[in-house]
């Protein structure tokens, strides 16, 4: 019967010609379409949850589920080559762009807040946020330390504390600073120490 198989359907609409790939999904059921050729020149599928798959394997695949569109890759790497990369939200505000051998940059509301430039990382915002972390694993920490228990952290509010092997060493506070070891002071190859021995404050050099 004629509902079964393939039609391909012209017709005219809004004053132009379109064209309508048309396919039964069963043997009992008439043809739909699923894919359209405008007369402007755009392929459509006017439908949700119906894939374009590219690719021997069908590995690439594009669609929209009705609420939220998807770029999937099922095999190797997804590459997007470009002098530059620019990614927007739907109003037009930026949200990231990458420059060929130049900075990258995120975005919040449309603010640059972070660049990537020839010394490292630009911060544009008023601070950078980390986690509060601990002695043992401060929440700022250093690439080329190895493992990461030596850095800055936050032991409580108004407080700054420095550690090295996972063990504290300095805090600053509103109102001292504690050293949790020797503090020494150094000056032409002399050496002072301050420090608690346990019954009483010694100073030794």
């Amino acid at each position: 019967p004629e509902q079964r198989g393939v039609q391909v359907v012209a017709y005219n609409m809004n004053a132009g010609h379109h064209m309508d790939l048309r396919t039964s999904d069963t043997h009992s059921a008439g043809p739909t379409t699923k894919m359209r050729i405008t007369n402007d020149g755009h392929i459509t599928i006017p439908n949700d949850n119906k894939q374009l798959k590219i690719g021997a394997g069908n590995d690439l695949n594009f669609y929209h589920d009705g609420t939220n569109s998807f770029i999937t890759n099922n095999t190797g790497e997804l590459f997007i080559s470009a002098s530059q990369v620019n990614i927007k939200s739907a109003a037009g505000e930026y949200m990231a762009y990458f420059n060929d051998n130049d900075a990258a940059a995120l975005y919040f509301d449309d603010a640059k807040k972070l660049e990537t430039d020839s010394f490292g990382v630009s911060i544009q915002g008023d601070s950078l946020r980390v986690p509060d972390g601990s002695a043992s694993s401060p929440g700022f920490t250093f690439n080329n330390e190895g493992n990461a228990d030596t850095g800055i952290w936050r032991p409580g509010a108004n407080e700054l504390g420095f550690s090295t092997a996972g063990t504290e060493r300095l805090r600053i506070g509103t109102s001292a600073i504690d050293v949790s070891s020797y503090f020494n002071v150094t000056n032409s190859g002399l050496t002072a120490q301050i420090y608690h021995s346990g019954s009483g404050d010694t100073i030794g050099c």
